[in-house]
């Protein structure tokens, strides 16, 4: 076989494996997130996910060839999930609106009767915490989540042309801090009520810190 030949077999072979990456990888990663919420990110193992996935050990690790590698892509998988529900938010009239609207939404798109859910997130956010190697900015981001915020912040204040007492950036970190804080409390004990009733006193307070008046 000629060294052309043999070059031409090798870069099909190549390209073969790079299709079947990109194929296999979204349903590695919806696996793994299945299993992790079953039976916690610790206890998670290749071979349990190459079970759920319904393929070979070899083939997950064909495009995973470590669990941390895997980690890392539910971790960027569930952040865009999470910046997905942002962008998608509805602007409202003005930015009390969307800012008491938008809670809501994310709280019962995304945490409420969802703890399994959660509960994966918060065990995530330990393991980037405990990790080596990258600057824990580049392993859980934070900055993209707030991002999407202030951008749904800064198109609802353009259109109502309203503006605030403190910047977007601020308010977006301590809101998100604060949904975070009752997505604990309330996988601690389901009370859905009093979570409610928290995320209201949150909305409140959000709003009373942006000090929102017309920009005229």
């Amino acid at each position: 076989m000629s060294t052309r030949v043999v070059a031409e077999h090798k870069d099909r072979e190549a390209r073969m494996r790079y299709v079947e990456s990109s194929v296999r990888s979204p349903q590695i990663v919806a696996a793994a997130r299945r299993v992790m919420m079953r039976d916690s990110v610790a206890r998670t193992t290749i071979r349990a996910v190459a079970t759920e996935a319904g393929i070979p050990l070899g083939t997950l690790q064909h495009v995973f060839p470590t669990k941390e590698l895997l980690l890392k892509a539910v971790i960027d998988d569930v952040a865009s999930e999470s910046n997905a529900h942002t962008g998608s938010l509805v602007r409202h009239a003005g930015l009390a609106e969307t800012i008491r609207e938008g809670a809501r939404s994310y709280w019962h798109g995304l945490i409420d009767d969802n703890v399994p859910y959660q509960v994966m997130q918060v065990e995530l956010l330990n393991y980037a915490l405990r990790s080596t190697g990258d600057d824990f900015s580049e392993r859980w981001p934070f900055s993209a989540q707030a991002a999407a915020v202030v951008s749904l912040l800064e198109a609802t204040a353009s259109n109502a042309g309203e503006v605030t007492g403190a910047p977007f950036e601020r308010i977006a970190r301590l809101f998100i801090a604060g949904l975070d804080g009752l997505m604990l409390q309330y996988a601690a004990d389901l009370d859905s009520r009093r979570a409610e009733e928290d995320l209201e006193a949150l909305i409140d307070a959000t709003i009373l810190y942006a000090r929102i008046r017309p920009s005229h």
